[in-house]
């Protein structure tokens, strides 16, 4: 099995630094060149290092972490306000990097991987745990952070860790990266059963507009047993949402019991796709 990496860059007033980690936690190679002072040149500077971590990767990379100083907006996708970089205030950098790096990128202020990692460094020497195994654990979004906490913590405190625990790490990561050509599904056509409202019905999901839902089933007649369902996917996106429908991306299909407060037990049998 082939060995993957995850790359991390820090942003600073002065330098720019960029490292590999493999999979154990250790820093199989770094780099660090002189800040510029330009966007442009900045741009030139990142795209060069991520050639040479490409190059010198002894397998393929998965993931992509910057650090930067200053307040980077999650939702936004945008450095907020940048002390060291006035220039990039505003400035979507995450979608400007896309453009040649390959991988998902996660951004985030680099003062979380310095507060995690003063606090390592503090609690390994206050206890005597410096020859103590150490490993770091990354949840969820956290996950992709942990590369750049590695790099951060043998660069700072010359710590370094004897394995990166990814826990609720996204299957594909590409799933994680919503840039142009990998988007999220458009809008979503659900078929339910419902005990109140007449079959056809549309009911308008509560946390979007994008999220349709229509009755196929109705009531609590002919419980346990086998019905067979006909729709015509095209006349009812067209219907519900008044547009053409995109290209699909998925089905599922679920069993939900959790808003009723009930206990459900459902069987499927082959789902069939044709044209008509």
């Amino acid at each position: 099995m082939t060995s993957s990496f995850d790359a991390g860059f820090d942003i600073g007033g002065t330098a720019i630094k960029y490292g590999l980690v493999d999979r154990d936690g250790r820093l199989v190679h770094r780099g660090k060149v002189r800040s510029p002072e330009t966007i442009e040149g900045m741009l030139a500077v990142l795209e060069a290092a991520w050639k040479t971590l490409k190059r010198k990767a002894p397998g393929p990379i998965r993931t992509c972490g910057f650090g930067i100083a200053g307040f980077y907006g999650i939702r936004e996708r945008k450095i907020l306000q940048s002390p060291n970089y006035p220039s990039l205030n505003g400035y979507p950098l995450v979608q400007a990097v896309h453009k040649f790096i390959d991988v998902p990128i996660r951004a985030g202020n680099d003062a979380n991987m310095a507060a995690f990692g003063e606090f390592i460094r503090a609690y390994v020497s206050r206890f005597a745990r410096w020859g103590s195994p150490k490993f770091v654990l990354g949840e969820s979004y956290g996950t992709t952070r942990a590369a750049g906490l590695s790099l951060h913590l043998q660069e700072k405190h010359d710590i370094f860790l004897n394995g990166v625990m990814l826990v609720s790490l996204a299957i594909d990561l590409q799933t994680l990266s919503f840039d142009h050509g990998n988007e999220l599904p458009y809008a979503t056509l659900m078929y339910i059963w419902e005990n109140r409202l007449p079959e056809g019905a549309v009911i308008p999901h509560h946390f979007s507009a994008r999220i349709q839902m229509i009755v196929a089933g109705s009531g609590t007649k002919d419980l346990g047993v086998w019905h067979e369902e006909r729709v015509n996917l095209l006349d009812d996106y067209r219907r519900t949402f008044g547009e053409q429908p995109p290209r699909v991306k998925a089905v599922g299909i679920m069993s939900d019991a959790d808003n009723t407060g009930a206990h459900t037990i459902a069987w499927y049998g082959d789902i069939r796709f044709r044209h008509r």
